[in-house]
């Protein structure tokens, strides 16, 4: 799935730098205008993106490709303040129905309120490209690197190779952003997936032929090796860049499973408004592909639209922050079920993640049983046919907190969402269920570094089922 989308990202990064290759007949520098939307420091906007999923054949009544198949986000009062800190107020719209949000970005964290949530997500912003362990010598993982950084330093060098697609055409618009009239240049562009083929394959082609491209291949290799190159990595670095290169610039599917995009079937249009700054005021994009094998294959296609203004760029912008003192944080264990308990039952935030999303659904499945205790390893066994569970692994999952007190010996089993809560104690068969007393079929017992109870006492306890696999001798519990 990671890399669908990444290969979705090189084939938007490659369509908006193609325009390039007209600027000549534009009259605008294109080079510099991608630099310019990549290196902005600050700006006011507003973004909108709609996605229509396209069901797999006999997959049409799949109930959650059919809640999310026509999804939109939009965003308004864009504050992008700098390049840690921005802010936005939005709504997210599907099925008929909206919920409005607002978010807070600062320093690698995201806070979200969402209209029926009595406090604040509190979650960590994905991981910046390039920002991991130095890439290998020769096996580069191209998931890591930083696209953005790479297009927008090598911006003017790589344009050069790229042709001007035939459906290029460029017209001075009047057009209104943020209430101010403004005369761009629109620049369109509207391709195929083989189209776009065409286009990569002549670029890299003239890429290699050209002694400018082979400096600028080992620039860019140089740029994603870091510290963790010298002359001799760089130089057999680029060998195997170049033969892959000239690879890909003679059969297209020497891209492998990304080759699937560059297809008829699958199509883009693009249209930028640059001003006679060259800096990109609107953009305006909509990318169709199918043969796709989404949400565990059930989606066989989408469409996106995306659209964006930008206004006030690079000015004073002071992004509008959230309170996050009581923010519930999504990454600790039982995260979203603390967000679960903080929502309004009758709020349509709520409805969508526990009663159409099903976000609190669990499937657990344990290791398998094996003859003996299970000593210092956390695992099932079995004790006068009574299936004994590791009481924390198995609550925890079920979205529980577990405590222990030495001195009486006991574990303490909180329902987050719910409060009920169980106290176990080693060696009795009594368990205190919201203090009343209540019998096991086998007393908690302490193996190894764990307390162990009965699975179908703790699973039941929290709405679940037991299932039992008697070829693999393997637990699991369930909850719909």
């Amino acid at each position: 799935m990671k890399q669908r989308f990444l290969a979705l990202g090189c084939i938007v990064s490659l369509a908006f730098s193609l325009l390039a290759g007209c600027q000549a007949a534009a009259g605008v520098d294109l080079g510099k205008a991608v630099e310019n939307n990549l290196g902005t420091s600050s700006y006011q906007g507003t973004q909108a993106l709609t996605l229509e999923l396209t069901p797999a054949s006999g997959l049409e009544d799949h109930p959650e490709v059919d809640l999310l198949k026509n999804v939109s986000v939009t965003l308004t009062d864009v504050k992008h303040q700098d390049a840690t800190t921005s802010s936005a107020k939005g709504e997210l719209q599907y099925g008929g129905n909206v919920i409005p949000f607002a978010y807070f970005t600062a320093d690698g964290q995201i806070l979200l309120q969402v209209e029926g949530a009595g406090q604040p997500l509190l979650t960590q912003a994905p991981a910046k490209a390039g920002t991991g362990e130095p890439p290998s010598l020769l096996n580069f993982d191209i998931s890591s690197l930083d696209w953005e950084k790479l297009l927008k330093e090598n911006a003017s060098a790589l344009f050069k190779f790229l042709p001007a697609p035939e459906s290029f055409t460029a017209e001075d618009v009047k057009t209104a952003i943020n209430g101010e009239e403004l005369a761009l240049k629109k620049l369109h562009v509207d391709v195929t997936g083989s189209e776009l083929a065409v286009i990569l394959q002549t670029a890299i082609k003239s890429l290699l032929a050209d002694e400018a491209g082979d400096a600028l291949i080992r620039s860019v290799i140089t740029q994603v090796m870091g510290d963790n190159g010298n002359e001799l990595a760089t130089s057999m670095a680029a060998v195997v860049v170049r033969r892959t290169l000239n690879s890909v610039s003679t059969d297209i599917n020497a891209l492998g499973e990304f080759a699937q995009y560059f297809t008829d079937s699958n199509t883009l249009k693009l249209d930028l408004y640059v001003d006679g700054e060259a800096q990109v005021r609107r953009t305006e994009l909509e990318l169709s592909l199918s043969g796709l094998k989404l949400m565990d294959g059930a989606v066989s296609g989408l469409k996106a639209k995306f659209a964006e203004d930008r206004w006030n760029i690079n000015g004073t912008v002071a992004a509008d922050s959230i309170d996050g003192a009581d923010a519930v944080k999504a990454m600790e264990p039982g995260g979203i079920a603390r967000y679960i308990k903080v929502l309004e039952p009758d709020s349509q935030v709520y409805k969508l993640l526990v009663e159409e999303l099903k976000v609190t659904r669990k499937n657990i499945v344990l290791p398998p049983i094996e003859e003996g205790l299970p000593g210092a390893v956390a695992r099932p066994y079995i004790v006068d046919g009574v299936t004994l569970v590791p009481v924390r692994f198995v609550s925890e999952n079920l979205d529980a907190e577990v405590s222990w007190k030495d001195d009486t010996q006991q574990a303490i089993v909180t329902d987050i969402i719910s409060g009920k809560t169980l106290v176990f104690t080693i060696g009795s068969k009594i368990v205190l269920v919201d203090g009343q007393e209540v019998e096991l079929e086998a007393a908690a017992a302490l193996t190894g570094e764990y307390t162990y109870v009965p699975v179908r006492f703790i699973a039941e306890s929290f709405g679940a089922e037991v299932g039992w696999d008697p070829e693999t001798w393997t637990v699991s519990i369930i909850r719909n």
